[in-house]
């Protein structure tokens, strides 16, 4: 059965994923920013980024009234290195004060009073998410670039004003004993949640290096040896011969630094979807209500309809069996705690 042409409406759209910036404070290896896990930078990136005057054009009062979630997490950036970070949150908030916004970073920048501030514009229906991966001695390993001593004063800064935030702890072999000792800090710390997660990226690659700029030491950065067998990313993918988006199933749009509209942040990597020009998906010249009624995304959809030709982003990411949904945790399976 073929699928209907329309991906979906300006209206129906309940949650915007916004990349502010393509800068970055870190140099996690397997960062898309790099070359294959290198100190070399992609060489696509230009550092664009959304200032605040752009985020007023891009997403009016009354788009932004329709939402429900704002999701500040880049494929190549960290939002608290954008020049109009805050700026850009408050306008969110001053236009829908029950949206709920989710702002993930790797904490390793700003001073004290921004934590506070971004704590106090968020209010209780936000939260941020923190990427520490490991603890003073183990975390810049991964999180290469961070200092532990302006992470612990931001995350520390954020709580003491009142911010929800929560611990993201990507395992390695080189932090896995460590995972027990984060979950009891993270606690004491005043963190609401603490997620250890398995990732699978480049799983089964071996080149992957990391080195301890402290302690010149290098780190493989394989599997942890206690690995899930089984879970929705790692099951074979031999039955699988239909696509469930997740961007229309939680009706949502991705806008990368670039001001460019996609569906999801994955199409949004550099040149990885092949059936939609970026040059009509420009937030530059068109509004996000002109790129969704022009039927720029129904290419992508209209793929679907024979699965063997169906664009590659979306067969790698959301292809399942007949009666299986995408998995929401793209990069493996997570074990959360609540506090």
């Amino acid at each position: 059965m073929k699928c209907q042409t329309i991906m979906y409406r300006y209206q129906e759209i309940k949650e915007v994923h916004l990349e502010l910036t393509e800068r970055c404070n870190a140099a996690c290896p397997m960062c898309a920013r790099n070359i294959h896990g290198s100190s070399i930078l992609h060489s696509e990136l230009d550092n664009s980024e959304i200032r605040l005057e752009d985020a007023k054009r891009i997403f009016i009062p009354d788009f932004i009234s329709q939402l429900t979630r704002l999701n500040l997490c880049g494929n190549y950036g960290d939002s608290i290195v954008a020049k109009d970070c805050l700026e850009i949150i408050r306008y969110f908030r001053e236009n829908n004060n029950e949206l709920i916004i989710f702002f993930s970073t790797n904490g390793g920048a700003r001073s004290s009073k921004w934590w506070k501030e971004l704590a106090s514009i968020l209010g209780p229906k936000g939260e941020v998410i923190f990427s520490i991966d490991g603890l003073q001695d183990t975390n810049h390993i991964y999180r290469q670039n961070v200092n532990w001593k302006i992470l612990e004063r931001s995350f520390k800064s954020f709580i003491s004003a009142g911010g929800k935030a929560v611990w993201s702890f990507l395992i390695f072999r080189h932090n896995e004993h460590q995972v027990e000792k984060a979950k009891e800090l993270a606690k004491e710390w005043g963190f609401k949640q603490f997620n250890a997660k398995h990732t699978v990226r480049f799983k089964g690659e071996s080149s992957f290096i990391a080195i301890d700029s402290i302690n010149n030491k290098a780190f493989d950065l394989r599997p942890p040896k206690i690995f899930p067998k089984k879970d929705a990313l790692h099951q074979s993918k031999e039955n699988r011969q239909h696509i469930d988006c997740f961007a229309i199933r939680e009706k949502t749009i991705y806008v990368s630094a670039r001001q460019l509209l996609h569906p999801c942040c994955h199409t949004g990597h550099f040149n990885s979807c092949t059936a939609v020009d970026d040059s009509v998906l420009d937030l530059k010249k068109y509004s996000i209500k002109e790129i969704l009624d022009s039927g720029s995304f129904n290419n992508i959809k209209n793929s679907w309809n024979n699965y063997e030709t169906a664009e590659p982003v979306c067969k790698k990411l959301c292809s399942v069996t007949e009666n299986e949904k995408s998995p929401k945790v793209k990069s493996g399976t997570t074990n959360i705690t609540n506090f």
